[in-house]
């Protein structure tokens, strides 16, 4: 009785070893990518090099879009929703990214009747795009899960970074 115990403690332990040094692996990988430039994916989305998904929505307008006409050299997709209020925050940071050298582009999760503030807050510095989850499956092939996050997609069409929130995006200030 005693030896199956220690066996079954000695196989737990070396499953445990097991496990750790994959991790650790996996961080590792992360942080290479980190430390060339690349930023974390954001939850369980897309990664550095992934294709950027197809994709149509609709401009305020009432116009559909595809992913090739608003994706036009390196552009910064904002994914924001009428109902976060980090969102509602970041709006300046997300003006002052649609006034850099890249293209910006809101993504927002809602009707034109339910972002209107959204749209109001970013006073026509940024495009925006309307992809409501119930109208179109843009966030699910953009694995969006959390907001405000966002991609940038290189003029190749591939994602290079992704995050959340914002200030990893804009430039620092001294």
């Amino acid at each position: 009785m005693l030896v199956a115990i220690v066996v079954l403690l000695a196989m737990l332990v070396l499953a445990n070893m097991l496990l750790t040094w994959g991790m650790l692996r996996r961080l590792r990988a992360l942080q290479d990518q980190v430390g060339a430039g690349f930023a974390a994916p954001v939850g369980n989305g897309l990664h550095p090099g992934d294709r950027a998904p197809d994709f149509s929505a609709l401009t305020p307008a009432g116009d559909t879009v595809t992913r090739d006409e608003v994706v036009r050299g390196e552009t910064v997709l904002v994914f924001l929703s009428p109902h976060c209020e980090a969102c509602e925050t970041h709006l300046p940071s997300v003006r002052e990214l649609g006034r850099g050298a890249r293209a910006a582009v809101a993504v927002v999760d809602g009707t034109r009747e339910e972002s209107g503030h959204l749209v109001d807050g970013l006073r026509g510095d940024v495009p925006v795009l309307f992809a409501p989850r119930a109208a179109t499956d843009m966030l699910e092939r953009y694995r969006v899960n959390s907001y405000p996050s966002s991609y940038v997609v290189g003029a190749d069409g591939r994602i290079t970074g992704s995050h959340l929130g914002l200030d990893e995006l804009l430039p620092t200030r001294t």
